[in-house]
C-alpha cells in the first residue's frame, strides 16, 4: 500500500518476521543453524533451494527419526537398503558361484567319461569308447558354457559394485539436501499445531537404529549370501 504527499511516495514496508527464537524452540539442538537454513527455505518462491544438512547426510534415516521424520525415515531407509544390497552382491555376493560349482562338477564328469573312454579301448571295445567320448565332448562344452556364464555374472558383479557406490554417494547428497526443506515443512506444522514432534530425541532416533539394524542384516543375508540362515528363508 503506498500513501502519496505532494510528489514523494511513500510505501509502507512490511517488516521481515523474525522466526530465530521460533525456530530455536522447536528445533532444540542446532537452533541457530536450523534458523538459518530455514529462512533460506521460506524466502525461496518455491519453497526449494540449496541447503545442506550434515547430520542428515551422514545418519540419513536416524537423523530422520532423531528429529521425528519418519516419512522420510522410510524413504531413506529403502533406498539405503537397495544400495546396500547392491554393494553386498558385488563385494561378497560371489555372483557365478553356481555357475562355476556346476561348470567343476562337468570337469569331474567329463574325466571320468575320458577314463572309462581309455578303459572300453583298451579292452578293444571301440564302440563304447566312441560313446565315452561323445559324453565326455557333450560334458566339455556344458562345462565351457558354465564357465563363460559365471564370468559374466562376475563381470556383472563388478558393475554392481560401481553403481552401488555412486548410487550411495548421489543418495547422501539428496539426503543432506532434501533434510533440512523436509523439516521446515515439520516446523511450519508446529506452529500451527504444538502436538507436532519437535526437537532432537536421541531415543526415539536409537529405536530408529534398532529398526534400521535389524531390516539391513536381514535383508543383506537374504539376497546377498549364498546360503542364508534357515530362520530367514522359512520367514513366513
Amino acid at each position: 500500500m503506498a500513501e502519496t504527499i505532494g510528489t514523494v511516495e511513500i510505501l509502507d514496508v512490511i517488516p521481515e518476521v523474525d522466526i530465530s527464537d521460533s525456530v530455536k524452540e522447536f528445533a532444540g539442538t542446532n537452533g541457530d543453524y536450523y534458523a538459518r537454513e530455514f529462512k533460506k527455505v521460506q524466502s525461496s518462491k518455491s519453497g526449494y533451494c540449496w541447503t545442506f544438512n550434515f547430520g542428515s547426510a551422514v545418519f540419513g534415516p536416524l537423523w530422520a527419526t532423531a528429529r521425528g521424520l519418519w516419512g522420510l525415515f522410510w524413504v531413506f531407509s529403502l533406498l539405503e537398503m537397495v544400495f546396500l544390497v547392491m554393494l553386498g552382491l558385488g563385494v561378497w555376493g560371489e555372483l557365478g558361484a553356481d555357475k562355476f560349482a556346476r561348470a567343476e562338477r562337468m570337469q569331474t564328469n567329463y574325466e571320468k567319461m575320458m577314463t572309462r573312454a581309455e578303459t572300453a579301448r583298451e579292452q578293444g571295445d571301440e564302440e563304447g569308447a566312441a560313446s565315452f567320448e561323445k559324453r565326455a565332448e557333450n560334458l566339455a562344452k556344458a562345462r565351457d558354457k558354465a564357465t563363460a556364464e559365471g564370468e559374466i555374472a562376475r563381470a556383472g558383479g563388478t558393475r554392481l559394485l560401481v553403481i552401488a557406490i555412486l548410487g550411495l554417494v548421489l543418495l547422501k547428497i539428496f539426503e543432506g539436501w532434501i533434510a533440512n526443506i523436509a523439516y521446515e515443512r515439520q516446523y511450519s506444522r508446529w506452529r500451527g499445531d504444538r502436538t507436532v514432534r519437535s526437537g532432537l530425541s536421541w531415543p526415539i532416533g536409537l529405536l530408529g537404529f534398532v529398526i534400521i539394524a535389524f531390516v539391513y542384516v536381514v535383508t543383506l543375508l537374504r539376497f546377498t549370501t549364498a546360503s542364508p540362515p534357515d530362520f530367514i528363508t522359512e520367514f513366513p
